[in-house]
């Protein structure tokens, strides 16, 4: 009977001892490099987006050591319908990352958005060459074909796009 209550309380202490080992486990913290995804209004385009952020985690030990960089990710969706350019403020709830880690912090904290309308445009296509053609030869009446194409992008510089070039065609030979 004595046997059997030593067996029961070294197993009691080994259940212990390993289902706490985590939380008695050092904690340590890693910096990540995580890049910035972006959830634009439709209609809108993000002009010169920030395209990483620096992510400081925190957790285990072992599990910082293990963690996979690409697992960390920050989530940027402004809560906008009109264009224009607005301070987004990044917190941990901005952050995806595995459960068992904390974010400690986030560099920049805060990202300038400069949100732009989406526009479709027909521009003229202008033929660009280069060169002279080989002797005897001539070129005469150089064109596109299409001559137009739909372009889409943000308005402000669909405006002063006045028409699109080709590959430069080169004439020699």
């Amino acid at each position: 009977l004595w046997g059997l209550r030593a067996m029961a309380l070294v197993i009691a202490l080994l259940l212990w001892f390993f289902g706490t080992f985590e939380k008695r486990e050092e904690m340590a913290e890693k910096v990540i490099e995580a890049g910035v995804t972006y959830n634009t209004p439709r209609g809108l385009i993000l002009l010169n987006p920030v395209e990483t952020a620096r992510v400081r985690v925190r957790g285990p030990s072992r599990k910082i050591r293990a963690l996979n960089p690409a697992l960390i990710a920050v989530l940027v969706t402004p809560k906008t319908a009109s264009a224009g350019t607005l301070d987004f403020r990044l917190g941990a709830a901005n952050v995806v990352a595995p459960d068992d880690l904390e974010v400690v912090t986030l560099e920049p904290n805060v990202i300038k958005l400069n949100l732009d309308q989406e526009e479709t445009a027909m521009k003229p296509v202008r033929p660009s060459v280069a060169g002279e053609p080989a002797a005897g030869a001539l070129a005469k009446g150089v064109t596109a074909a299409p001559d137009r194409a739909l372009v889409r992008g943000p308005r402000s510089r669909l405006e002063s796009v006045t028409h699109l070039e080709t590959s430069v065609v080169r004439l020699e030979g």
